[in-house]
């Protein structure tokens, strides 16, 4: 059951981004110039910079991808300056990937540059996130790792 509810989580959270993607593209084209998303994965949130928030439009829009209806690690972010930018016709300006998770449930948009769409690849992570524990047992003693995607730190102890 909880699996069903990761993937959940990630598959919601891709069809936020991938509407917000087509909503900047959108935007872009209908003013004939480039427009912009940034990424913080440091935060879990993305910016859609020029585009007025809801709540606040004095502010740009942002998501926080960490809080609900998501709860999802965004992973990493492999894009010049953590930025997505879309030029004034639409298209896709940046090459790179975001990769968004919840556990071992994952899923990694990867944009290419001139391109108009996005690819979504489905990736089951071999590692724990969200500060999962892992118990590894040999014959001599048990070590537990804690690991976090959020600080990339793996601690270890002995017991």
């Amino acid at each position: 059951m909880s699996n069903a509810g990761s993937r959940y989580s990630v598959d919601a959270a891709v069809q936020q981004l991938l509407a917000d993607v087509n909503i900047t593209a959108a935007v872009a084209n209908g003013a004939s110039q480039s427009h912009s998303i940034a990424f913080d994965a440091s935060t879990e949130t993305y910016e859609l910079i020029g585009q007025p928030s809801p709540s606040n439009p004095a502010q740009n829009h942002t998501v926080d991808l960490s809080r609900e209806p998501f709860n999802v690690n965004m992973l990493g972010v492999s894009l010049g300056d953590n930025q997505l930018d879309i030029s004034g016709h639409g298209l896709l300006l940046e090459t790179g990937q975001l990769t968004l998770a919840v556990g071992r449930d994952a899923r990694r948009v990867v944009f290419t540059s001139g391109s108009a769409s996005v690819q979504v690849v489905s990736i089951s992570l071999n590692t724990p996130t969200d500060g999962e524990t892992i118990s590894i047992r040999s014959t001599d003693s048990t070590k537990t790792f804690d690991m976090s995607a959020n600080d990339a730190v793996m601690k270890a102890s002995v017991r």
